[in-house]
């Protein structure tokens, strides 16, 4: 069995100072999923943010089973809820044998509020990925509505 990927690593956790790793660490939940096994399902109360540190997982809208994401080694999933405490607007599948760290929001928060320079570099790194998000689905957007005005 290979070695857990080291949480500095991870998108989310870049710029982490070294002595916070650990307060994550604490928190941190591995989890394996065989090809096929659903995550969590579209209207599931969400509870923890992942982020995969082997495999693929699929995001499927429950309309007609279409994937709409696709997240790969080193990606974050599931992080919108942890900032609006919503539902999960999707599901999510391990489309190969796949290995999550898993957060749990509850524990996550508890160790953002006690370490403000933690808090400060997950939550910037979470802005500029949502950005990056934000920037493509609006890209996808515009060739579509180009295409369908064609």
């Amino acid at each position: 069995m290979e070695p857990p990927v080291p949480l500095e690593a991870f998108y989310l956790f870049r710029g982490v100072p070294a002595s916070e790793v650990a307060a994550l660490q604490a928190v941190a939940q591995r989890k394996n999923y065989a090809t096929g096994d659903m995550i969590f399902d579209e209207g599931d109360r969400a509870e923890a943010m992942y982020v995969v540190e082997r495999g693929v997982v699929e995001i499927v809208s429950s309309r007609g089973d279409t994937v709409v994401a696709t997240i790969r080694a080193g990606e974050p999933f599931g992080e919108v809820a942890f900032f609006d405490a919503g539902t999960r607007s999707a599901s999510a599948r391990a489309a190969e044998a796949t290995q999550l760290v898993t957060f749990p929001y509850a524990a996550m928060r508890e160790v953002l509020l006690a370490r403000p320079t933690l808090a400060a570099a997950v939550y910037l790194n979470a802005c500029l990925f949502m950005a990056r998000r934000l920037r493509q689905t609006s890209s996808d957007y515009s060739w579509l509505s180009a295409y369908a005005r064609s």
